[in-house]
């Protein structure tokens, strides 16, 4: 169960976001039990004497539940109304690799994989797919942001003439290449792809890193349907120990104790200590329409990687000032890590409030589950299922997200931001500090209490 689950009042999440969803559950939680009260040696349970414990604070919970129900239902029924129900084709393709795989000495495992991503995509071309989405990382072997060979400038260059690629790459056992070159002459049809790409020169602005071993980005590539690479998004919002070092820059001043914690919780997850740097672009990506559709204009969307789906702040900064608000959002997840686990479930959960703080549907492709799409009340419109089962299946998806007609930024997106986020840090740090002082008044209490009673046996 989570917040995402109260579905009509998380509605309220376009107002304050999912802090100001926490922060209303702990008013009407308080409120609730104001009206209660342990009093006497034996903490019996009482009614509080205080009017304004026992009426005031209750009736202001209600009233929050039942205003927050009316303006959910009235927002529902709006996205509803605004619902154009022709939102592009997209193929969700799941190919269920094994995480381990990667780190393994299964040497044709990889390339089997491949293969079989690619029969999911021709089913998907095959069912009018207008843009095929492959999970984060699932275009194996690295690349640059340009769809070139990583670390050797220059092999692959004579292979792609004003960007497109050659006929000859169909043989290539280079992914990248082979798969733009499959992408032009068979596929014909848009992608999208999770890549680890090599971080350009101009963007390597730390000097003490050393960026030609093992720093890259983790991207989500668009290449149009002549193969050429046309846009990228790297993830900003990094794992900690499995994408980037905390602390890094101070463990170079010479502390390194989080260093050595984190690279052996990495070594022991994947073999190695990854080192992801944190993009430093937004993009708003363009995918062709039908003529027919948009008055000719391409759809707009926007991306994000794994788990930046928790970050309100990710969304916030790709929807608070586009070029154009987006019509839709693409999550790309690879959360082979967590088999079966609920931690499947609570990613749902929260792109389910992503989709309602920022009143954009989301599809979702991931590599073991759950694949989906969300409209922009934040319902789970289509789940893949394979055999009955949402996870640890390979299988594909084809569906249209919910967009909405003339999509604008949300009240959170635009106004409240991150004001509630500081204003919760600051309730939590006002609270603790309270505590403190009354541990210290009450342990204070007791100890003159026992004194005066010391004393007074002592006179007697």
């Amino acid at each position: 169960m989570s917040l995402a689950d109260f579905t009509v009042f998380a509605q309220t999440a376009d107002i304050w976001g999912q802090y100001g969803l926490t922060l209303s559950c702990a008013f009407v939680a308080l409120g609730l039990s104001a009206p209660l009260m342990l009093d006497g040696d034996k903490a019996k349970l009482r009614l509080h004497p205080e009017k304004l414990q026992r009426i005031v604070f209750p009736v202001a919970a209600v009233v929050l539940v039942l205003a927050g129900v009316i303006y959910g239902t009235i927002r529902i029924r709006q996205m509803d109304a605004r619902e154009t129900g022709d939102g592009p084709l997209i193929g969700c393709v799941q190919g269920n690799l094994a995480q381990e795989v990667k780190v393994s000495s299964e040497t044709d495992r990889l390339p089997r994989s491949y293969l079989e991503h690619i029969q999911l995509t021709e089913q998907a071309v095959e069912q009018n797919a207008e843009l095929v989405c492959w999970a984060e990382t699932m275009l194996f072997g690295g690349t640059t942001r340009e769809g070139m060979m990583r670390g050797v400038p220059g092999v692959a260059e004579p292979y792609f003439k004003d960007g497109i690629p050659s006929e000859e790459l169909l043989k290539s056992g280079w992914y990248t290449g082979n798969l733009r070159a499959r992408v032009k002459y068979q596929l014909k049809t848009p992608m999208l792809v999770g890549a680890i790409t090599e971080i350009p020169p101009e963007e390597r602005i730390h000097a003490w890193k050393n960026y030609e071993k093992g720093r890259a980005y983790n991207t989500a590539l668009q290449m149009d349907a002549e193969g050429r690479i046309v846009d990228s998004y790297d993830k900003r919002y990094l794992v900690p120990g499995g994408e980037y070092i905390p602390l890094e820059d101070i463990e170079i001043a010479g502390w390194a104790p989080v260093r050595e914690i984190v690279e052996g919780y990495s070594q022991g997850l994947q073999g190695y200590t990854s080192r992801v740097e944190p993009g430093l672009r937004t993009t708003t990506f363009r995918l062709p329409s039908q003529p027919e559709r948009l008055k000719q204009r391409p759809w707009a969307y926007t991306v994000s990687i794994c788990y930046e789906y928790a970050w309100p702040g990710c969304y916030i900064e790709l929807h608070e000032k586009p070029e154009r608000y987006p019509d839709f959002h693409i999550n790309i997840s690879n959360e082979g890590w967590f088999k079966e686990s609920a931690e499947l479930d609570q990613a749902v959960a929260f792109c389910r409030i992503r989709c309602i703080e920022s009143r954009v549907p989301m599809v979702r492709a991931t590599n073991t589950g759950i694949t989906c799409s969300i409209d922009a009340a934040g319902r789970v419109r289509q789940v893949l299922m394979v055999d009955g089962k949402d996870r640890e299946v390979a299988g594909l998806m084809v569906v249209r997200p919910d967009v909405l007609e003339d999509p604008q930024a949300t009240m959170f997106v635009l106004l409240v931001n991150r004001s509630l986020a500081w204003l919760s840090l600051a309730v939590i740090l006002l609270v603790a500090v309270q505590m403190l002082v009354g541990r210290v008044q009450a342990r204070m209490r007791r100890k003159r209490v026992q004194q005066a009673q010391a004393g007074t046996g002592t006179l007697a």
